[in-house]
């Protein structure tokens, strides 16, 4: 189950027992949430927040996600232009994402073991979507 206030248009979730693979957000309501697929030329697939489950951060999606590991424990993703860096710790117990050295802007999340939660801080931190091609 996953709070329907944590979920975005465009994160990624599992849609519970339905599915087994990844579907992304195409629209949230308070009691709702519509998912889709690649390569899905039909209707959008209608289910609740409480069916919804969270994809879990792995090594493998981590790498997906252009995050490389620097041999103690830190995964690392820079944006070409530097202006952000995430480092996600090992186990997944906490994540620190900050801007640059030159900005002053810093903040460690804890707990965050889900795909979704990583997509949303990379958005509040960077202002763009995480791309990727899961």
């Amino acid at each position: 189950m996953i709070d329907n206030h944590d979920l975005c248009v465009g994160n990624w979730v599992y849609d519970g027992d339905k599915t087994q693979f990844p579907m992304y957000i195409r629209a949230v309501g308070e009691d709702y949430v519509y998912l889709d697929f690649e390569g899905n030329d039909g209707d959008l697939f209608e289910s609740t927040p409480e069916e919804l489950q969270g994809i879990p951060l792995t090594e493998d999606l981590l790498a997906k996600l252009g995050f490389t590991h620097n041999g103690y424990g830190i995964w690392n993703k820079r944006q070409q232009d530097r202006k952000i860096a995430i480092n996600i710790k090992a186990e997944f117990l906490a994540i620190d994402a900050y801007k640059d050295r030159y900005c002053d802007s810093r903040c460690t999340c804890h707990g965050i073991k889900y795909l979704h939660q990583l997509q949303n801080l990379f958005y509040v931190i960077s202002k763009e979507e995480l791309k990727f091609d899961i």
